[in-house]
């Protein structure tokens, strides 16, 4: 969240789709807006070994919610 500046409303359910190279892509929640930012490799890598629940999403099932 700090390199990317996304809420953890946007980061929680995280999709592994949009995270294109070192890029990641997507649109925020709340507001619609696309967002658009070039990742350090560290952080993408570290973001690459995350194994949750869901193969498709980072952390969570993907399901939006508390």
């Amino acid at each position: 969240m700090r390199n990317s500046g996304l809420a953890i409303g946007d980061a929680v359910p995280l999709c592994r789709d949009v995270l294109v190279g070192t890029e990641l892509a997507l649109r925020r929640a709340k507001s619609g807006d696309l967002v658009m930012v070039d990742l350090p490799h560290l952080v993408v890598r570290a973001l690459r070994q995350l194994r949750g629940p869901n193969p498709g999403h980072f952390s969570r099932s993907g399901k939006r919610g508390r």
